[in-house]
């Protein structure tokens, strides 16, 4: 038996298990598109699944029967609907594979297959709440990210257990309060959503990285920091569930990256990083950087220095530690970043970065 097929029926036995003794709640990591404002960002999305909680409607939560999967619940820019809702929740492998019953799920998928899967979503359970000729038609309607998932892009869902007090307390609250989208891609996004009902299990578990994003809430930080939480929590029984993008004909995914990531690696961002790059450093024989030509051109109006600690070709370890000490003398406010990426193997981050502002 080949390893990925392995991999797929445990997954399909996990969500074909029935009866689950304990209570989860997860953060779903999805990975980026190549479409509309993630082709720039490359931030990917993020939506909460909840193993104990099951749709009572698409916008209404009660607790799971016998049997029942669980759910994942998640807010989009417009979910394109007849009201504005700022929420919908679908049943965890309608949620994944576009299907109720996972034994059914397609091995295959193409842009055919998952409109199908859509299609067939909108008019069993949706139509209700999808009568508009936008809502039925419209790619941009983005109730059909909701369906088969796992179509367009892999995903990862990090999962801590719950009591049954905490989730009756999340049902009371999300369905007693309006659910009226206010979507904001600064202070309101699919990012910020997650983080405040998870807050709602485990206050202040998941968090921003302000530094790193510019100010906004991304999805990699929310995820990163809930892992970070769990971690140093044994008792909250911390996993991790992996959903490979299923093979077919349609663009692969990519991995999810905070601000400085994207705007360190993306080409797209290239001209305005290279806006406010105005100095490269020399190196010297050996390929580590001038610290005397660093000292040089840094000053009080220095926002970012960039170094790569191990560089992937060459082999060279740069001096970090040396690097911020020059830094640190000849600005107070200039941020050291540096892509450590290549070192991770063999150096302990922990010591080796431990100076810089930034690191990935």
């Amino acid at each position: 038996m080949s390893r990925s097929l392995a991999i797929a029926l445990v997954l399909c036995s996990w969500l074909c298990c029935t009866g689950r003794a304990r209570g989860d709640v997860g953060i779903v990591l999805n990975e980026s598109l190549d479409t509309s404002v993630a082709r720039i960002t490359g931030s990917g999305h993020s939506a909460v699944y909840l193993s104990r909680i099951c749709p009572a409607s698409p916008v209404k939560l009660r607790l799971c029967g016998p049997h029942e999967q669980g759910s994942v619940m998640s807010n989009y820019t417009t979910l394109g609907e007849d009201k504005p809702f700022e929420w919908n929740i679908v049943p965890l492998s309608v949620f994944v594979y576009g299907v109720p019953d996972p034994q059914s799920r397609p091995l295959f998928t193409s842009w055919k297959i998952k409109n199908a899967l859509e299609e067939n979503y909108r008019e069993k359970v949706l139509s209700d709440y999808c009568t508009g000729h936008s809502c039925q038609t419209s790619g941009k309607a983005e109730w059909r990210e909701m369906v088969s998932a796992s179509s367009e892009r892999t995903l990862y869902i990090l999962i801590v257990s719950t009591t049954i007090e905490q989730d009756r307390a999340l049902i009371e609250k999300f369905n007693d309060a309006p659910n009226v989208n206010h979507f904001n891609g600064a202070t309101r996004n699919c990012a910020d959503f997650t983080r405040n009902l998870i807050d709602t299990y485990f206050p202040h578990a998941a968090h921003r990285d302000v530094m790193n994003d510019f100010g906004m809430t991304s999805p990699k930080a929310v995820a990163r920091s809930f892992a970070r939480y769990a971690h140093a929590r044994p008792e909250t029984q911390y996993y991790v569930l992996h959903f490979a993008q299923l093979p077919g004909t349609i663009k692969r995914s990519t991995e999810c990256r905070d601000g400085t990531e994207q705007l360190y690696r993306s080409k797209k961002l290239l001209v305005p990083m290279a806006f406010f790059a105005w100095h490269e450093l020399p190196v010297d024989g050996s390929g580590l950087v001038d610290l005397h030509a660093l000292e040089a051109a840094v000053d009080g109006a220095t926002a970012l220095v960039a170094v790569m600690l191990a560089n992937n070709e060459t082999g060279v370890l740069q001096p970090l530690d040396r690097v911020v000490e020059t830094v640190r003398r000849a600005s107070d406010t200039a941020v050291v970043f540096t892509d450590a990426v290549q070192a991770a193997s063999f150096l302990d981050l922990a010591e080796s970065a431990a100076g810089a502002d930034l690191v990935i």
